[in-house]
């Protein structure tokens, strides 16, 4: 766990330093330096409207390999939710891969307490299990969500 962790944070903070650095500015993520990376194609890439179109490069000065870090990014924070909700949630893999986002609910108790529930679709028992969610579990969750709805924008223009 520590090491999918470490990982995912380490490409995240490097992701968020070189997205905000200048050409060719030496960056130092951990104990690691790298340097961004700006080319005419990412200058014409970056032209294009959409978050998605950014493309975030840098060369790793110890190696001389050059990374994209908006792609290799993805790789890494999926490793760390997966791992993360089958830890705290006990699903197979077969069932997390098939969640889909009604999966998510909520109940609220006689008291006013609002209580998150994943509710698991029937599989190998043919029974619906509801697993209340901690906070943790709710973490991961929320993570994914906003990672998922980030820079989207409904039909009236506002973010969803």
């Amino acid at each position: 766990m520590a090491a999918v962790t470490a990982r995912r944070d380490h490409l995240h903070d490097l992701l968020n330093a070189a997205t905000d650095a200048e050409p060719y500015q030496a960056l130092t993520i951990g104990a690691k330096n790298y340097r961004r990376l700006f080319t005419v194609g990412d200058a014409r890439h970056a032209q294009r409207p959409g978050h998605a179109n950014i493309r975030v490069r840098v060369l790793d000065e110890s190696t001389g390999q050059k990374l994209n870090v908006t792609f290799t990014e993805d790789g890494p924070f999926w490793q760390w939710a997966t791992v993360e909700a089958l830890r705290h949630t006990g699903l197979r893999c077969e069932e997390l891969l098939e969640l889909p986002r009604l999966s998510i609910r909520q109940h609220a108790r006689p008291n006013g307490e609002v209580v998150a529930l994943l509710v698991v679709a029937p599989s190998k028992t043919d029974r619906e299990r509801v697993i209340p969610m901690t906070a943790e579990l709710f973490h991961v969750v929320a993570t994914i969500i906003r990672r998922l709805t980030r820079n989207r924008r409904g039909a009236s223009g506002d973010p969803l």
